[in-house]
């Protein structure tokens, strides 16, 4: 499975200078609304960028909000607000890790981590964790997703994410691979067509949320055939983070910092 990031969640505090810069130099350049939590929001929809700035509420610990997505890089506003602001000074929020599988969802199973999790399951995606906890997995046809929300056809996709979100936050150049160890808890199968016909039908009835028709017996079998042939998420971050650092995994600018356009 390959490793990728998908949404980011960045926030900073910016002195008076900064933020009065960031106004006249991004925010009028490009066009502004208001929202309940922000005064001024800027967005490029194409891209699924978001930067908002001067939180209404009185007492936030920070100027100046940024979301971006994996498909974000190309994108005009990112790209300027990093040149101002470059990417070292801002603390994470929230950071999902994307591992990508080119089989059918329908032949994915998650191992159910050792701890109790919240768990929902869908037709096409499952969660493990509530979105308020410090890791939610989220795993899903990427495939169907894709042209349902963005109308654009793909090969077979699976996506597995999980979702960290910080708290308190921390500085980008701060994290490191230990920040995300709680993926060690995580295993996946990415084709259950491997496994023997009878324990692959349990797991089936698992993946639909049908729990209770597979015995406890059956479940810890599942779990231990996971562990022996399935693969463990913490090791594709830790393998990734070898040759690329974390800066380079969140964003990876199209055009040198020199090259972009006024």
């Amino acid at each position: 499975m390959e490793l990728l990031t998908d949404t980011k969640h960045l926030k900073i505090q910016l002195d008076d200078v900064g933020r009065q810069l960031l106004y006249n130099t991004i925010i009028k350049r490009y066009g502004y609304t208001s929202s309940a939590n922000y005064s001024f929001v800027v967005r490029d929809k194409r891209y699924g960028v978001i930067l908002s700035h001067f939180p209404k509420a009185p007492y936030a610990n920070y100027s100046t909000a940024l979301s971006f997505q994996g498909y974000s890089n190309e994108s005009p506003l990112l790209q300027a607000v990093f040149k101002l602001i470059p990417l070292i000074r801002w603390k994470a929020r929230r950071i999902d890790m994307a591992f990508d599988s080119s089989l059918p969802y329908e032949e994915l199973h998650v191992v159910s981590p050792p701890k109790k999790a919240t768990k929902k399951c869908y037709p096409t995606s499952l969660y493990l964790g509530r979105e308020s906890s410090p890791v939610q997995l989220h795993a899903y046809d990427k495939q169907e997703q894709m042209l349902k929300v963005r109308g654009v056809k793909t090969d077979t996709w699976t996506r597995v994410e999980l979702r960290y979100r910080f708290e308190p936050m921390k500085r980008v150049t701060e994290l490191t691979t230990e920040d995300f160890a709680a993926a060690k808890d995580y295993w996946i199968l990415p084709d259950i067509t491997a496994m023997p016909k009878k324990l692959q039908d349990e797991v089936r009835m698992l993946n639909l949320g049908v729990k209770n028709s597979v015995t406890r017996t059956t479940q810890a079998k599942i779990r231990e055939y996971g562990y022996e042939y399935g693969v463990n998420l913490f090791d594709i971050i830790t393998s990734t983070l070898e040759t690329k650092d974390i800066n380079s995994l969140l964003y990876v600018p199209s055009k040198q910092l020199g090259e972009l356009s006024s």
